[in-house]
């Protein structure tokens, strides 16, 4: 039994679900990742440790990158809704941003 419906591929397979969650949470001005979870395929010979090893290696590269970006960009929001609260919001608009330091240079 496969867990597909007829005529139905945009929900039932993971990668055109992921492209129109992602095409609906940009009309939104949200982040995809906030609602389904970061899944990766990868496809590794574990019967083989030392390729195991050697093949892991750039995925585990690419996801310790992603968490850092991710927490840089937690900490970059929340430097924004500081700033909302001890400026008005439209006092945040007409300032300059080019002069505030910016948290993703670490």
């Amino acid at each position: 039994m496969v867990n597909h419906f007829e005529f139905h591929s945009h929900l039932t397979e993971k990668s055109k679900l992921f492209k129109n969650l992602t095409n609906y949470s940009i009309k939104l001005r949200e982040n995809v990742f906030d609602y389904i979870p970061l899944t990766y395929f990868v496809e590794i010979d574990i019967g083989n440790p030392k390729y195991y090893a050697k093949a892991i290696m750039p995925f585990m590269n690419s996801f310790y990158a992603l968490e850092d970006i991710k927490k840089k960009a937690i900490k970059y929001y929340l430097k924004i809704d500081e700033m909302k609260a001890t400026m008005g919001a439209d006092e945040l608009n007409s300032s300059n941003m080019d002069n505030s330091e910016d948290p993703f240079d670490e």
